[in-house]
């Protein structure tokens, strides 16, 4: 019985896939381009951590969509 459970458990660490490119469950629903903007804080010389960001923004850009 120990026997199994260990072969279980090397069955479940050999079989864990984290690539989603083959997965066969996995689809890409849109693709395209993210933008990460920050606007300092007005006395921060050095943005050295999340105290130092006064504003935050988060840009997508879809590939495949016509601006107008």
């Amino acid at each position: 019985m120990g026997q199994q459970g260990s072969s279980a458990k090397d069955n479940n660490t050999t079989n864990t896939n984290t690539d989603t490119n083959t997965n066969p469950d996995a689809n890409i629903l849109e693709q395209g381009d993210i933008y990460f903007f920050y606007r300092p804080k007005k006395d921060a010389q050095e943005v050295k951590g999340v105290e130092d960001v006064r504003r935050f923004f988060m840009v997508i850009a879809p590939e495949g969509t016509e601006s107008m």
